[in-house]
């Protein structure tokens, strides 16, 4: 549409063979109940791992200071940004599709948004942006970010399982979700 996109993607922000093993490390924790038929069982936060594998949470939390990082740089951002969560997701094409959203809608103090592909032992599942024309590819070791105000969506996947690291961020320190 003409439109400049207001986010970033990086291939290769990690290797594949460190995507698969996050995924390796998650498979056997509890998941967590959310109380939404939609998430329970397909969602599990930093503050889950944590409980379960406080190793494991550090690497998670240290790639996510990584992450702010290079959003900070790329944003050009001289507030600080703080994380309101992450998460660890595992979706399939029985499960509900991500619908066009904006990451804003879901919580009014988000600034910004990152996903982190793990795996791509699937068919479809892009990332739609549809005010902009850009569709991009999951592929693992994939980091995308956008401003949480960015309409966005995912593409109807076919069989397998899609695994993501989402973080969330605000500008608010009364709000900051510290794992460590």
């Amino acid at each position: 549409m003409g439109n400049h996109f207001p986010g970033h993607f990086i291939t290769n922000f990690i290797t594949e063979e460190e995507a698969a093993s996050i995924v390796e490390k998650v498979l056997p924790l509890t998941w967590d109940a959310w109380g939404d038929e939609n998430w329970d069982n397909s969602l599990i936060d930093g503050h889950t791992i944590k409980s379960q594998d406080h190793d494991f949470a550090k690497r998670l939390w240290d790639l996510k200071e990584e992450i702010k990082e290079e959003m900070k740089n790329f944003f050009r951002l001289d507030k600080e940004l703080y994380t309101e969560g992450l998460y660890i997701s595992k979706r399939d094409n029985k499960d509900w599709p991500i619908t066009m959203h904006r990451d804003s809608n879901n919580n009014e103090h988000h600034s910004h948004g990152a996903v982190l592909y793990l795996n791509g032992n699937f068919d479809g599942g892009q990332l739609y942006y549809p005010d902009y024309g850009v569709t991009l590819e999951p592929r693992p070791g994939t980091l995308i970010f956008h401003t949480a105000d960015v309409l966005h969506g995912v593409i109807n996947q076919n069989p397998g399982m899609r695994y993501t690291m989402n973080i969330f961020w605000h500008h608010d320190p009364s709000k900051d979700n510290v794992y460590f």
